[in-house]
C-alpha cells in the first residue's frame, strides 16, 4: 500500500511516499502518522520544498527539510552606516 508520511519517523520524513506492507500501513493510517496515498507516477514531494540551486533540498538546522511557504525568522536587515569624509592633507612640494 503506498502512504504519505505525515510526520517525521525513524525512517521517513514529512511529505515522504513509501509502499509499505498493507498491515504496517493500516497501523500508521490509524495512528495518525500517515494518510494513504492516491497519486500516479513519482511522487511530488520535492515541489513542497525549498530548493538549492542544484535542486538539492534546503536543510535547516536540525536536518528538516524547509517549506516552500514556511515564514522564516530572520534578523532584521540593518543600513550600513556611511562612512564619515575625512580631509585628506595634500604636500606641498
Amino acid at each position: 500500500m503506498k502512504i504519505k508520511y505525515l510526520k517525521t519517523t525513524h525512517d521517513s520524513n514529512i511529505g515522504d511516499v513509501k509502499e509499505i506492507p498493507d498491515f504496517q500501513a493500516n497501523v500508521l493510517l490509524k495512528i495518525g502518522i500517515a494518510e494513504l496515498f492516491e497519486g500516479e507516477g513519482k511522487s511530488n514531494k520535492d515541489s513542497e520544498f525549498l530548493q538549492n540551486l542544484n535542486f538539492t533540498p534546503v536543510v535547516d538546522d536540525f536536518g528538516l527539510r524547509v517549506l516552500k511557504n514556511a515564514k522564516l525568522d530572520l534578523p532584521p536587515k540593518q543600513e550600513p552606516q556611511p562612512k564619515a569624509k575625512t580631509k585628506s592633507k595634500t604636500k606641498a612640494k
